[in-house]
């Protein structure tokens, strides 16, 4: 054979190399690597950490690490580790759980949102401590979904959950929106305390979903979830105190025991019409889904008397070429709090169009890290710092992709950081080229593939680690930078170990 007709097949070998090469090794979830790896603990049997998605994982706090499981259609007496361990379920019902007779078949429908159904399964929570023999006891358990809350002390616990509460007597009064049991405990899980008045209980019914952020141990906000504003609502005139409504933002000064609303004198999500003023010189946006877009919210204390609060809406459009396509409009409200007169209240708002905030990441050391949406061709998000003195995010680099070097459409599937450490799990899609993967029927082929990243210069450069991306990482260790993470679940079991890399060095 001819040289030229050697380096033309050589040539060719090569280009498809490579984009299969990076296509498989990102598909398969190869490479990566794993810093500093030490074992952090064992577990008993694989359900203590049976991963879901949401509600499971490690809570490190300077006082214990603990350990939070889920498994699905399974009964507690299944379980002969639970003996030991706090049945939670008879704090709030006065007797033990009848183990045996839960049925693991049974299923109930809630309708949503008046379109579609969803089936909730009986589920058992296990709730683990790391003794000092390097071991996870399970020191509670709950027939029902619970997620774990520590202070940043960690001298209190608590767990917010799906496990209904008793109705109040009718001398009670009106009975509180959250119909979930919360729990707390003070002695690190010796003895747990059925919290009556609950956690927030005006900020939303479903119990596990609130998301309590601490500042310390005393004070603490949370997000209603009805957002306790209405965009239809009109805004009564500005000039006093009594043109101040609720933002949807709540503050507790005492752990949580109480709350307030903090006050806004404008709304932080807007209405369809009100966020299309802000797009200026742009064409009208014609019918969108819904009239408040996709809301995510989150907010961080800076001090003792100032906090930062970001609303992001996505209003999706039509492209307006004729196809049934539609892209995202992107706001974004940033409140600044101030504490004043004893009360939080909301002191500016400043809107930014073109970005969404997907997540918000407090490492506990002053500094806020946000993964965004960003307007521009793609659908790779970019992680961002927080300026104080701009009062804006100043944006550092793309996710990584799980395809190394042929796509940055990348998505978060979860992050976590550290004090000086980002981690973060991504979803990537990959287009190939039709000489490599011809359509079919008229439609593009894709691939898509998972991984784990982590970057100790928040997010201008990544690593990527040996970390199974779905449901691998189990948490992070914040104050030591240390990712935690294990290999396998329940049901692909790859020993009882649990594993921390190390990240970072002070």
């Amino acid at each position: 054979m001819h040289w030229s007709s050697l380096l033309a097949v050589a040539s060719f070998v090569v280009g498809v190399g490579a984009f299969v090469v990076p296509l498989v090794a990102g598909k398969h979830e190869w490479g990566g690597s794993h810093p500093d790896t030490k074992v952090l603990g064992l577990v008993a049997d694989k359900s203590q950490r049976a991963m879901e998605q949401y509600c499971t994982g490690v809570v490190v706090t300077p006082k214990a690490t603990w350990l939070v499981g889920r498994r699905t259609d399974v009964r507690p007496g299944d379980f002969n580790f639970l003996d030991s361990a706090v049945d939670l379920a008879a704090l709030v019902t006065g007797s033990p759980t009848a183990r045996e007779q839960t049925d693991p078949s049974a299923r109930e429908m809630y309708a949503f949102g008046g379109l579609f159904g969803r089936s909730r399964e009986t589920q058992v929570s296990f709730i683990s401590k790391l003794n000092a023999q390097g071991k996870f006891d399970t020191v509670a358990w709950l027939p029902e979904v619970a997620c774990l809350h520590a202070t940043p002390d960690g001298q209190r616990v608590f767990l917010t959950t799906g496990f209904d509460r008793p109705d109040p007597p009718a001398s009670a009064g009106k009975p509180p929106r959250q119909r979930h049991a919360v729990f707390h405990t003070d002695d690190q899980g010796l003895s747990w305390q059925w919290r009556r008045n609950g956690l927030f209980p005006d900020a939303g019914s479903i119990g596990w979903s609130l998301k309590p952020h601490f500042h310390d141990s005393r004070s603490v906000w949370a997000w209603r979830d009805d957002d306790g504003d209405d965009p239809a609502h009109p805004m009564p005139a500005a000039g006093s105190r009594a043109a101040l409504r609720p933002s949807g933002l709540q503050h507790s000064s005492d752990g949580g025991d109480s709350t307030s609303d903090v006050m806004t004198p404008e709304p932080l999500a807007l209405g369809v019409d009100e966020a299309e003023r802000h797009f200026s010189g742009k064409a009208p946006w014609g019918p969108t889904d819904s009239r408040r877009g996709d809301v995510t919210r989150h907010v961080v204390q800076v001090d003792a008397t100032h906090a930062d609060a970001w609303v992001s809406q996505s209003f999706w459009i039509p492209l307006g070429d004729g196809s049934e396509g539609r892209k995202a409009m992107r706001l974004t409200s940033h409140a600044s709090i101030e504490l004043r007169n004893g009360a939080w209240e909301v002191v500016s708002v400043r809107r930014t169009p073109g970005l969404a905030i997907a997540k918000v990441f407090d490492n506990g050391d002053g500094r806020a890290i946000a993964v965004a949406d960003v307007d521009g061709p793609g659908d790779t998000q970019v992680v961002h710092l927080w300026d104080r003195a701009e009062r804006a995010w100043v944006p550092q680099g793309e996710l990584p992709g799980a395809f190394a070097y042929l796509t940055r459409d990348s998505r978060l599937r979860d992050g976590w950081a550290g004090r000086n450490s980002l981690v973060v799990s991504v979803m990537s899609e990959y287009i190939p080229p039709d000489w490599l993967i011809p359509p079919e029927e008229g439609r593009k082929p894709s691939v898509s593939g998972n991984a784990v990243f982590y970057s100790t210069d928040w997010g201008r450069s990544w690593r990527r680690l040996a970390i199974p991306a779905y449901l691998g990482v189990l948490g992070m260790d914040v104050a030591h930078d240390r990712v935690i993470w294990a290999e396998g679940n329940w049901y692909d079991w790859g020993g009882p170990q649990l594993h921390s890399d190390g990240l970072a060095t002070p």
